[in-house]
């Protein structure tokens, strides 16, 4: 057969799509849905009234179990890197017994089969010593599913201080409009707090005006040191 003009021939291109996690987090959705509904029904046979509570947060089994599913997989993702660490170059307080190699035993090429090697670990050794570089490196490595936990804790309890402080101030406004002072349940209690002028000193003003009385009352206290956590998008934890 002559054929006057090129046939062109479709290729059907089909993607492999897993039906697990799509099965694994609608059953987690479902349990949520379920579980939301049975609190609700025992939260109002508690309560009497009709209201959202802790209940609410069963809907976000799906949420929190891919959180800590997350830190899980990259906390064993940092065990592995653990295992490899040493390629950068680390030195080291103690010379190479042998002479050929100038830093930790864990980077030298000849690391595998030699008889004088030594079988500390690098991360925690004391005689290890760390450049910027490899101490970065080194500090990244061990510590990825700190660092991921932590920053997912701080975003999670930032948005948890925010919901809390936007519900007090609900609470303070109910209270003084139906002059409620104390409040109990089987829950929590609650009592309301006058607003107050609190009286302190002006520190800088008092340095300004009297410096030699300042300096008389300065007190030195040691602070221990910490870590300032900033996340990327806003926000800060002290």
């Amino acid at each position: 057969m002559n054929y006057s003009r090129d046939t062109k021939r479709r290729v059907k291109i089909r993607c492999p799509i897993n039906p697990w996690p799509i099965a694994k987090y609608a059953a987690l959705t479902l349990l949520g849905v379920l579980l939301f509904r049975a609190g609700s029904v025992k939260a109002f046979a508690d309560r009497g009234y009709q209201a959202i509570g802790g209940e609410a947060f069963a809907l976000f089994i799906p949420v929190f179990y891919w959180m800590f599913s997350r830190v899980i997989r990259d906390f064993m993702e940092d065990m592995k890197k653990k295992r490899m660490e040493g390629k950068k170059m680390i030195k080291c307080k103690n010379p190479c017994p042998l002479g050929k190699f100038d830093g930790c035993c864990r980077c030298c090429p000849e690391y595998d089969k030699c008889s004088e090697a030594c079988t500390g670990d690098s991360n925690g050794c004391k005689d290890a010593i760390f450049d910027e570089e490899s101490g970065l490196v080194a500090f990244q490595n061990t510590q990825l599913a700190t660092l991921n936990a932590i920053a997912s804790l701080t975003a999670h309890k930032k948005a948890i201080e925010e919901q809390e402080k936007t519900m007090k101030a609900a609470l303070l406004d109910a209270m003084e409009q139906y002059g409620i002072t104390k409040f109990e349940s089987d829950v929590l209690n609650l009592t309301y707090v006058a607003p107050t002028v609190s009286h302190g000193i002006d520190t800088a003003k008092l340095k300004k005006k009297y410096p030699e009385a300042a300096a008389d009352c300065a007190k030195d206290s040691p602070k221990a040191g910490y870590v300032k956590i900033t996340l990327k998008g806003g926000g800060s934890d002290t």
